[in-house]
Parts: C-alpha cells; sequence; structure tokens
C-alpha cells in the first residue's frame, strides 16, 4: 500500500489506511513514513502497528449470591464480534487473588469452572477478575460481584434426653421419670458453617422457664442434668431445644415432654427409744430422722390406738 499524506494543519499529517480495500494479515505490520521540505531534505521514519482480532468477554454465573456450602460454577463467554466462540484461549477467573483456570465446554459454547468450593470462600462480598486472551486477539477483562451468605438455619436432627436411675437407662420415649434421676440431653446440630449456642429451654410444671447450655462434642451437642439438685417441682416438663449459627439463623425444635414423679419412700431411722425398750415412766420422747429425694409431707407416730403427728 502507498499513499499520500494530507496536511491537517500546522505541522500535522495524517493518512488514512484503507480498511475496506485492503486486507492485512494478522500480526504485525511495518509502516514507513517519508518527509521532505522544500530544499529536498528527506526524513524517514519506520515503525510497526499490529493487527488482531476484536472481541467481546462477559462473564456471568450460576447465581451472583450463593447460600455458604454451594459451589460456584464460573461462566464465561469470550468470543469475536460475531459472536463465534474463540477456541483454545486462555480464560481465567481471579478470587480472593486465587486464579482458577476456566476450559471451553463444547455442548455449552462457553467457558467455564465448576471447581470452586465453598471452603475457598468464606462469608462476604468479592470482586471477581474474568480475563481472556490468545494470540492475535484482543485481550479481554471483566470484573463482576459474587456474595456469599448464610442465611440457612441449622439442620438438628437426633434430639434425646435419656433418663438414668440405678437399675438401667431409659430412651426419651419413656417420659416418666424418678425425682432422683440424672438426664442427659443430647442433640445432632449441624450448620454449613458454624454453630454458635445450642441451648434446651425448659418450661417446669408452674410455667417458669429456665435454660440449659449444651457441650459441645464433634457434632453432637449434650448436657447431664440432675433433676434433684435443680428442680422442686413433681408433673409435666416441656423441653425445647433452640441453636443458632454464626450468622444468626435459630432453629427450634418441636416441644418434648416428660412427667417427674417421686415414689421412693421416705427414709426413717429411729434414734430413740430402742426398739424393745421397756420404760416405767409416764412420758416417753420419740425421736427419729426422716430423709426424702423430693419433700416429706407430714410425720405420724402410732401408739396403740393413739395417733401422733
Amino acid at each position: 500500500f502507498f499513499g499520500w499524506l494530507v496536511n491537517v494543519g500546522g505541522d500535522l499529517w495524517e493518512i488514512t489506511i484503507p480498511a475496506v480495500n485492503y486486507t492485512y494479515l494478522l500480526g504485525q505490520v511495518n509502516y514507513t513514513i517519508y518527509a521532505n521540505d522544500t530544499l529536498n531534505n528527506p526524513f524517514e521514519y519506520d515503525s510497526t502497528f499490529y493487527v488482531e482480532y476484536n472481541t467481546t468477554l462477559s462473564a456471568f454465573f450460576n447465581n451472583y449470591t450463593l447460600e455458604y456450602g454451594e459451589n460456584v460454577t464460573l461462566m464465561a463467554n469470550y468470543n469475536l464480534t460475531n459472536n463465534s466462540a474463540i477456541l483454545g484461549a486462555v480464560v481465567n477467573a481471579t478470587i480472593n487473588n486465587v486464579i482458577y483456570t476456566m476450559s471451553y465446554d463444547n455442548s455449552k459454547e462457553y467457558y467455564y469452572n465448576s471447581s470452586v468450593s465453598y471452603y475457598d470462600l468464606n462469608l462476604g462480598s468479592y470482586s471477581v477478575l474474568i480475563s481472556g486472551f490468545k494470540l492475535l486477539h484482543t485481550n479481554r477483562t471483566n470484573i463482576t460481584q459474587l456474595t456469599i451468605r448464610d442465611t440457612l438455619i441449622p439442620n438438628v436432627t437426633s434430639m434425646n434426653a435419656t433418663l438414668y436411675d440405678s437399675a438401667n437407662s431409659r430412651a426419651f420415649s419413656d417420659n416418666t421419670m424418678e425425682y432422683y434421676n440424672i438426664t442427659k440431653i443430647n442433640i445432632t446440630a449441624l450448620d454449613r458453617h458454624s454453630i454458635n449456642k445450642t441451648i434446651v429451654q425448659v418450661q417446669t410444671p408452674n410455667s417458669t422457664y429456665f435454660n440449659i447450655s449444651l457441650i459441645k462434642n464433634g457434632n453432637e451437642y449434650y448436657a447431664y442434668y440432675n433433676v434433684s439438685s435443680n428442680v422442686t417441682q413433681l408433673g409435666t416438663f416441656n423441653l425445647r431445644f433452640l441453636v443458632n449459627d454464626n450468622s444468626s439463623n435459630w432453629n427450634t425444635s418441636q416441644v418434648y415432654s416428660f412427667r417427674v414423679r417421686d415414689t421412693t419412700k421416705p427414709l426413717l431411722n429411729l434414734n430413740y427409744p430402742n426398739n424393745r425398750t421397756f420404760f416405767n415412766v409416764y412420758n416417753v420422747n420419740f425421736s427419729y430422722n426422716v430423709s426424702d429425694w423430693h419433700s416429706i409431707y407430714e410425720c405420724n407416730l402410732s401408739l396403740g390406738s393413739f395417733n401422733f403427728t
């Protein structure tokens, strides 16, 4: 190609390289500019430019906002201006300074990466840099936002209260327990992110409430609770399990009930007088000790046909 430069004012000259009537090969194009003054002093300037395909890059994901624990699928279109895909390109996604290489899917006709695990991303918002590169093609970048959130309540399973006594241990379905029983309350709780607090809310027979905090052991949360040391009432108790995670998502269980009863006789120990003792007196003082797991209602002494309280 050869053409004349046109003066457009002052010392500025320009030439328009025809884009329609002349086809340039891809890659480096060399050019030379010649200048000559009125005294026939020539000047020559040599340089180059590059011819490459014009491209577009668009990024999209399976969801811009994801729950923590869901895998992220990165997808991008790196195309020519006629929307045909550029094959064999290097397309990457950079999230939190980690580079994920994207591969071309022939059936879907886009670049993708589905290996981003929820272990890689914590809660929060991330800028995702998508870049497309191929030799003799215009390099492109695209920035989009990805948000990881936690709005799901913890998953609570295996809610139990095991009632222990001296003879055996019974499952929660046997909902009657003696006053002196030790109760193990335990649940299994799972959360995609993390468990913050697990408690058992107890409603007593007179409708007062108190909470029992559970101890973590892996996915199990439990507490040993001595009823006789903490409860002064007999009757039906209601239990409800409450679990929340570090995003303040609460899960509340249904209400479970058990009944506390006292069928154990009080213990009595006669201090005075000794058994089969004879007296030649009119007044005799009886002394004895009485104890019970729950409480003493009354004490009576039967002497012949006489009853003394």
